[in-house]
Formats: C-alpha cells, structure tokens, sequence
C-alpha cells in the first residue's frame, strides 16, 4: 500500500464512501486518502488516520457508523435533527466513546446527494422541489452550510490526534451569476412587443420609465438591461437562453443579430454557458436542439449550464446534461428560500444515486436569488444587502464560494417593486 495523507478504515468499500473521501479529503483538504478493510493494517497504521465503524476501533478519531447508508442501503428514512452546542447534526450516534456524536459521512453524503429530493414531494406551482419542504428549512439550518461545518470539525479532531496533518486554510470567493432572461427591455424587439412593453411601462411604472423607453427606441439612449459591459469587466458568469418563445420563454429570438453578436462577445471576455428552456430540463429532444443552436453562435458546445426557473428533476434532467456534454450546472438553489441547498458553498461532482456513481458533471451552489429575497420574501433593498453579508460572514468562516443568482430588471430598478435593488446584486465594493 503506499503511504496516503490519511487511511480510513470502514468494514467495507463502496461508491458512496469514496464520493465523500474524495471530496472532502482529496479535494477539500488538498490530500491523498486510502481506504481499507483491515482493521489490523489501520491498528497498526503509523501515521494520520480515522475510523468509520459501528464498533470501536481502539483509535481514534472514530466517527461511529449510523446504518449502512454509504454501503448501498437505499431504505434510510428522513434522519432525526439533534442540535448540541449550537451544531446541527445529523444521524445521531449513541456511542458514548465516538469521538463526534453523529455519523458525519453519512450526514455528507446525505446532503451532498440530494438524497430528500428522490422521494415523494409535492412541488411548487412550476413543478420543483421548493426550499419549505427541505429538512433544512423545517429543522432551521438552511442558512448554515453544515456539510463544511462538520468537514471543518472532522479537520480539527484530524489535527487533535495527529498534528501534522494540517489541512490549508479554506478560501473565500464571491461570484456573480446573471441570468439573462431579457438581453434588453427595448431593443431588438418586434415593433409590436416594443408599443407593448412601452403601452405596459405608461399604465404599471409612469411617465418617467415610459419616456425612457421612448428615448431608447427613438434617440439611442442605452437600454436600461444592457449590463454587458460591466459584466465583462466584473468576469460575471452569464447564462443565455436560446429557447424557442413560450408562455414562460419570453428571451430574444436567438436567430436574431444583434442577440448572436451579444452572446459571441461575452462568450470572448467572460463566462458564459446556456439557459435551457422552460421545459427543457425534462425534454432531451428540445434540450439538445438549445445545445445546438449555443453551438452554432458561439462556435462551441455549452460546457454550464442554469436551468430556466431553475427548474429541474434529479437524476432525470441532470443525466440529460450530461448526455448533452454540459460539465457544470450551476441551478443548485431554491427559488423560495435562501440557503445551502445541498449544505455547501463548495462545488462537487453530481453522484446519480440510482446508478451508484460519481458523474463529471459538476455542481455549483448557489445560495441568494434576487426575485427569492424581493418576489417570494417580499424584502426591501437594505434587508437583502443584511442576508447577503450574513451569508458571505456565515461562508468566509469555513471557506467556499459566495454565488449570487440576479437578472438585469432588478439592476436596472427602473420597476416600481425594484426601486432601491440597482446595487444589491451589483456593486464593485461588495
């Protein structure tokens, strides 16, 4: 066997222990794990290493073992919450000795798989798990990213019983990400949704938003939901629809010019990917058309992805990412509710629970939606800016990444219910 960071001894292997080592030891940690069955090899393993048993290895750290979850065991019910110390837990242990009271892998691997979102349901009104039915939101640790919580814990007992295994300080990133559901209010329209969106600004926002729009149709004013430019220079991460338009695909028609030349020239200076259709998500046949056309303006095929309405099913709509060569998407988050969906600020490879494998594609949380905090929360501009500094306080203490989820209607504020919101989701000195 050669010499690995840190050994693991558990009574047996499996994909599911491996996914959770591997993320959180070999990616996390930035350090070699092995895995063994033996418990007299890891006895009598000189350096770093831990236990996951139901019994006591006679070492330590133990982290005692709460069912056969990560052995293939798909009967595991919802698991109890236990709150001790102000620490949520998960898979509560009794053994006494265990050096953590609960099952800290199973916990993992729980959140991480999105184990709750396989089981019955009843969804929202556009067909997705909403963030009220989530253990987190019913059992108030939503807001706590606990997978990092409990890996930076199981870090610090590492640490305890063997000092030189130093796991690198965890860093902090924030990324915006913008959906871009309208490229612009006005331009590049059919001259009949244009008297459309002007008639409706007169009678819903006033004269003042209606004479603007005016001016940009007839005196080259900038639309007021052209952002490009800045997003170019703040390196935003933008999601492009180029679905065909339905009741809730209302995007420029992605034949159009001046959409193509927008999308080409964003694609050259930032990160871009696709913004799959309403229904996409559950259609292969109309996913892998967008792919396409994607394709065909930029050159390349769509490596990320956001689903529209971040609408989407497990594993179905992500085995069809896949099929379709997306590498990242990054629709992990609630429409209703802020929070750590999956329990981190970190990303990871998708495990297909019903295949028992880790996927290449690669999931990146989100944790903060504007029409979340403004349309579900009904939040005024100074509210939200509090939960966004709460939530990058709450993630710089463990390490990840702060993404931020936001469309160019509540940058430009120019709508009544958006007044006050123009640097919320957008400002340099955030």
């Amino acid at each position: 066997m050669n010499s690995p960071d840190l050994l693991v001894f558990a009574p047996a292997d499996h994909p599911r222990l491996r996914f959770v080592l591997d993320w959180m030891v070999s990616e996390g940690w930035e350090k070699t794990v092995d895995l063994t069955t033996d418990l007299d090899v890891a006895r009598n393993w000189p350096g770093p290493k831990m236990a996951y048993s139901a019994e006591d290895p006679q070492f330590r750290p133990w982290i005692p073992m709460a069912g056969q979850l990560l052995f293939g065991d798909n009967t595991t019910s919802e698991p109890d919450v236990v709150r001790l110390e102000d620490e949520f837990w998960l898979f509560a242990a009794s053994q006494p000795n265990a050096s953590l009271p609960a099952d800290l892998l199973a916990a993992c691997f729980w959140m991480l798989s999105r184990w709750e979102e396989y089981g019955d349901f009843t969804p929202d009104a556009h067909d997705r798990y909403p963030g009220k039915a989530s253990l987190g939101f019913r059992h108030h640790f939503l807001m706590c990213p606990v997978v990092d919580e409990w890996t930076a814990r199981l870090a610090g007992l590492l640490n305890h019983h063997f000092p030189g295994f130093a796991v690198p300080p965890a860093s902090f990133h924030r990324i915006q990400t913008f959906d871009i559901d309208f490229a612009w209010r006005y331009l590049h329209k059919p001259v009949v949704r244009q008297i459309r969106t002007l008639a409706r600004d007169l009678i819903k926002q006033g004269r003042t938003t209606f004479r603007r729009g005016f001016e940009c149709l007839t005196d080259g004013r900038r639309d007021p939901y052209d952002f490009f430019d800045q997003w170019k220079e703040e390196e935003a991460v933008l999601f492009f629809p180029v679905s065909s338009r339905s009741h809730f695909d209302r995007n420029h028609s992605w034949m159009h010019p001046a959409y193509q030349q927008v999308i080409r020239s964003c694609h050259e200076h930032t990160r871009i990917g696709i913004h799959p259709g309403y229904s996409a998500g559950s259609h292969p046949e109309q996913l892998a058309e967008e792919c396409r056309r994607f394709a065909m303006i930029t050159g390349e095929s769509p490596s990320r992805s956001r689903m529209h309405y971040l609408r989407f099913r497990l594993p179905e709509t992500y085995r069809l990412l896949i099929e379709c060569g997306i590498q990242e998407d990054w629709s992990m988050g609630f429409a209703d509710q802020p929070g750590f969906r999956a329990g981190t600020a970190r990303s990871f490879f998708w495990y297909d629970l019903e295949r028992d494998i880790t996927t290449p594609l690669r999931v990146h949380p989100f944790q903060v939606m504007d029409t979340t905090l403004q349309g579900y929360l009904h939040m005024h501009p100074q509210a939200a800016l509090a939960l966004i500094g709460q939530l990058e306080s709450t993630i710089r203490a463990h390490g990840g990444t702060l993404t931020t989820l936001a469309h160019a209607n509540s940058l430009a504020a120019i709508d009544r219910e958006w007044a006050g919101w123009e640097t919320v989701f957008f400002s340099k000195d955030r």
